[in-house]
């Protein structure tokens, strides 16, 4: 009796509880929370409570059907804390969607239904409920109150903290959004989040590529992951990106590099000068002279370097030549793009979809071939 008693009280601590989110997907934060839920393969997890339910081929689907989730805040919905293969969540599931327990003893078409006996919710209508017995020798469903069903919760048996077995479903991951060409990679240990600047609802637990929209302007990128739970659209800000080598930094130092463009039918390399910002290195200008019968013009971008998304706002034309000191393209306007920056050989950079050159004779050798 005491043992149950001390379990309801923790159920009813847990519900009154608020940790910051980003608490509760530490590593480890599992420990300090003491009961858990056993999904019951039902439709309705939420990243956030009042929203509609996670969309996605995968809903109600689960790899491991034996999960049992921490409870990070007990009521209804329960919030609660998942491990889903690189990422651990923060999700909301209303009770229909967790394992019930009958709470009084029933008696349906003749067969009893203990206090106590786990079920499955399968529908509800007019204040019953159609559950099918996960205990009974022989398969059983039935209609019954739904005042008499209760979620079940369940306690780490003594000295084990938590029966949940990180990253046991290697099957989740990726999946869909192949279409998506943009990819970002996030460090280990990044909390992504419900909006830009939004809450936290997940947290990496390797450093891992995402699909990704183009991201937008403040660095704020949208990734998309096929959880067990359906497809997931997470928020991750600047900070979340893993780092990686300053691809760009030799284009600043000298200033310069060799752009491999089409211009009509032709292949081109145009000559781009790199004008860093006096006070930020990794913000500035790109531009390009362009000289013809009505005399000369400068074509220009502004740029941001995100740690290998480098930020393009642009093109913007300014009258004559820029000089020495480089023109303010800070305005420049017109459209935006993200360019993920990958090295494809000495003094040669993929800059998305187009080839940078800091040597002329190396461009002229790739416009050749």
């Amino acid at each position: 009796m005491g043992s149950g008693l001390s379990l309801w009280l923790v159920v009813l601590l847990a519900a009154g509880a608020g940790p910051r989110p980003e608490d509760a997907l530490e590593d480890g934060a599992e420990a300090r929370y003491r009961i858990r839920v056993r999904p019951s393969g039902a439709p309705g997890a939420r990243l956030r409570s009042d929203d509609p339910p996670i969309a996605g081929p995968a809903v109600g689907r689960l790899p491991c059907p034996q999960d049992e989730l921490v409870v990070v805040k007990a009521g209804n919905p329960v919030r609660v804390r998942a491990e889903d293969g690189p990422l651990t969540l923060l999700l909301w599931l209303p009770t229909e969607a967790c394992q019930q327990v009958v709470t009084r003893r029933l008696e349906v078409d003749g067969k009893r239904l203990p206090a106590g006996l786990p079920v499955t919710r399968l529908e509800g209508q007019a204040g019953r409920a159609r559950v099918r017995a996960l205990s009974s020798l022989e398969p059983l469903e039935a209609w019954v109150p739904a005042d008499a069903l209760g979620t079940m919760y369940l306690a780490p048996p003594a000295g084990e903290e938590a029966r949940l077995a990180p990253g046991g479903c290697p099957e989740r991951g990726q999946g869909p959004r192949i279409e998506l060409i943009n990819r970002v990679r996030l460090r280990a240990g990044a909390l992504l989040h419900d909006a830009p600047e939004g809450l936290p609802v997940a947290r990496t637990r390797q450093e891992i590529t995402f699909y990704a929209e183009e991201p937008e302007a403040g660095g704020w990128v949208q990734i998309f992951y096929h959880s067990s739970w359906g497809e997931l659209r997470l928020w991750a800000g600047p900070g979340a990106l893993a780092p990686k080598a300053d691809l760009f930094a030799p284009a600043r130092a000298q200033g310069s590099f060799f752009w491999l463009v089409q211009e009509a039918s032709l292949l081109r390399c145009q000559d781009w000068r790199v004008r860093p910002s006096a006070d930020d290195p990794r913000r500035g200008g790109l531009e390009h002279l362009v000289r013809g019968p009505a005399g000369a013009h400068t074509v220009g971008y502004a740029y941001q370097d995100h740690l290998g998304l480098l930020e393009l706002r642009g093109p913007a034309v300014h009258a004559g030549e820029s000089g020495d000191e480089g023109g303010d393209w800070s305005d420049a306007g017109g459209g935006f793009q993200n360019l993920e920056l990958k090295g494809c050989g000495e003094g040669c950079l993929d800059a998305g979809p187009h080839r940078w050159f800091l040597k002329r004779e190396d461009c002229e050798r790739a416009r050749e071939k």
